[in-house]
């Protein structure tokens, strides 16, 4: 009996939802066959055994990671990954993949029986999607040294009492010109187009890609309010290799210039028993934030080792 004859035989035995369902994936020609041998589950094939570091993604754990819709993963991974399925009433092997005894098992309402190989949803991911960068955020202690959150609270409270914030009050402070020149040079935030994508190698392994978190447009309200994000925290950006309007993912990280708390939390100290609205000093820091985001393609080419 060939592959495919066993795993049609494999097949008849699966209720006929579930056989509708794994032929739906497209990709079905990708199971891998398993047998149980006394209290562990092997690969008919290989004789290797099963293990949870080897089948470590599910399909619903992949959209929630990914942020997909359950759709775009079918419509994409398919051809890509191989796969075993354990029947999710068989609870011995199922225990293989839960931190949980068999007994708690019977209270789980949906165990997923589809197991991913690792290493294929791991090639599948970096050779999909690629990784780079809109904007770089600049750590501001590398244009004005130790003392630069005592600079930047002067120049806030400076520019709040004078309601204007004049940029060039700051030049007699910088130590870094070139970098400083970059800030200066850099196009409105709104001008998105001046912040095109830069492809930085970066591809994930299995334990980055779970502990990860991706975001996409589409959980904004208006798509501009996440590019904004995007470009005002130098996200990293996963981009899909398939078409202009292709999946975009990005992810956030603790990346900012300044200590933007402790100046935050002066200028309210500063400003506690004056007139000055609240509106005044986040306007004010979210516009010394912005002074130091660069298009990534502009920061790179003077510095190249990010």
């Amino acid at each position: 009996m060939n592959k495919e004859e066993k795993i049609e035989s494999f097949l008849h035995k699966l209720p006929k939802e579930t056989i509708a369902k794994i032929k739906k994936l497209k990709f079905y020609e990708n199971l891998v066959l398993i047998n149980r041998r006394n209290n562990y589950i092997e690969e008919v094939e290989t004789g290797k055994i099963v293990k949870k570091s080897d089948w470590d993604f599910t399909l619903p754990e992949l959209t929630k990671i990914l942020n997909v819709s359950r759709s775009w993963l079918y419509a994409n991974l398919q051809s890509k990954v191989k796969y075993i399925y354990i029947n999710n009433l068989d609870l011995e092997s199922m225990a293989i993949f839960y931190d949980e005894s068999i007994g708690d098992l019977r209270k789980y309402r949906a165990l997923a029986p589809i197991h991913l190989n690792t290493n294929d949803v791991i090639e599948w991911f970096n050779s999909t999607f690629y990784h780079g960068k809109r904007s770089i955020v600049i750590d501001a202690k590398r244009i004005f040294g130790d003392k630069v959150n005592e600079i930047l609270l002067d120049y806030g409270l400076s520019s709040i009492s004078h309601l204007y914030l004049d940029i060039n009050n700051l030049s007699q402070f910088v130590l870094n010109e070139k970098l400083w020149n970059l800030c200066l040079e850099s196009p409105e935030l709104y001008r998105t187009s001046k912040y095109p994508i830069v492809p930085i190698s970066k591809p994930l392994t299995a334990t980055e890609l779970k502990s990860t978190d991706f975001y996409s447009l589409r959980e904004y309200t208006y798509s501009a309010d996440g590019m904004r994000e995007i470009l005002t925290t130098g996200a990293d950006i996963y981009k899909s290799r398939k078409g202009k309007n292709s999946k975009m993912l990005f992810t956030f990280s603790a990346n900012e210039p300044f200590d933007v708390t402790w100046v935050y939390q002066e200028l309210c100290k500063r400003l506690k028993n004056t007139n000055y609205p609240q509106r005044a000093i986040d306007d004010t820091i979210t516009y010394l934030q912005n002074i130091f985001v660069v298009p990534a393609v502009q920061y790179l080419r003077e510095f190249p080792n990010l």
